[in-house]
């Protein structure tokens, strides 16, 4: 494998990571807007499972 490949492959994947972490950041921003009544974080602290399940389907997407 010659280095060019390499470093290309290596960007490739810094881009994807990038993208990933702003692609969860909209979701999760957008998922808060629509629940404008609901403290997510308080509703995880109580242990409400539902919210979980939620938070990582939106993650996982």
């Amino acid at each position: 494998m010659s280095i060019v490949a390499f470093f290309a492959a290596g960007l490739q994947l810094v881009l994807a990571i990038i993208l990933a972490i702003i692609a969860i950041y909209i979701g999760l921003s957008v998922f808060g807007k629509l629940t404008k009544g609901i403290d997510e974080i308080e509703e995880l602290k109580r242990g409400n499972v539902a919210i979980g399940i939620i938070f990582a389907a939106l993650v996982q997407v």
